[in-house]
């Protein structure tokens, strides 16, 4: 018996996947992040992967309003290991402003 795949969910059920895409809500996301400071670092500008944030988001029009947070020494032992092993750590994203948060006019 097959655990997952298209007939994993019974046909009466009603569920469904987003009605929006991520593309349509990146826009209020991004305004939202600088309404609030939130500190972080973009992995995926426009397309372009940047390391030291999350490589695998999709496409962010714009960097984080406020860097990321400094990270403990557990953290940086946790990202060098990690690294070391294949992966791609990043500094979780906070609603923290890390310092002075831009004025936007948007």
């Amino acid at each position: 018996m097959q655990r997952y795949g298209a007939k994993a969910i019974p046909a009466d059920m009603p569920i469904q996947d987003w009605a929006m895409s991520y593309d349509e809500l990146e826009p209020y996301y991004d305004k939202f992040e600088k309404l609030c400071g939130v500190a972080g670092k973009a992995g995926n500008l426009r397309g372009r992967k940047i390391d030291g944030g999350n490589v695998f988001e999709g496409p962010r029009q714009s960097e984080f309003p406020t860097p990321p947070l400094e990270q403990n020494l557990s953290g940086l032992m946790f990202a060098e290991t990690a690294r070391e092993l294949g992966y791609h750590p990043f500094p979780a994203l906070r609603a923290i402003a890390a310092g002075p948060t831009p004025i936007s006019k948007d």
